[in-house]
């Protein structure tokens, strides 16, 4: 749809869909009945291909909630980055990822440009995941020799 219109590729949709972009197409009216919100159209147009930190900026006070850091961090971790377990997120990410996939809203905002305080999350998230397989295993005795 937009792609063949705007000849924009799929993956420059999130970053180039803002505010400026319905008005000089001439289509605010649409940008308005979805409450401002380009995320909210884009994902109208493109349901669950997008996510919100993709967009070129996310919702004032979006990092504030931690829910929306979590599904961030885990998409950016496991999706884009590719690791299989925090453990190896601990080791092998760098500030830099965030700058190549453009996720520096998140490191700023929510982690004050410092990765050690990711780091800190990281192993909370862990700390976390082990308390939980503590109770699935609960009443299990396991025994290593």
């Amino acid at each position: 749809m937009i792609e063949e219109k705007c000849k924009m590729a799929h993956h420059e949709i999130p970053l180039r869909i803002n505010y400026r972009f319905f008005k000089v197409h001439g289509i605010g009216g649409v940008f308005n009945s979805f409450g401002d919100s380009p995320y909210q159209v884009i994902n109208a147009v493109y349901p669950g291909q997008f996510q919100p930190w993709e967009l070129a900026n996310v919702p004032m006070n979006y990092w504030k909630n931690p829910e929306h850091v979590k599904q961030a961090l885990d998409w950016f971790l496991f999706s884009k980055l590719g690791f299989t377990s925090y453990e190896e997120a601990l080791v092998k990410l760098r500030k830099n990822d965030f700058f190549h996939y453009r996720m520096t809203g998140i490191l700023q905002i929510a982690f004050g440009f410092r990765l050690f305080q990711v780091h800190q999350w990281i192993r909370e998230q862990n700390i976390g995941n082990d308390i939980r397989d503590l109770e699935k295993n609960e009443g299990v005795l396991v025994v290593i020799e």
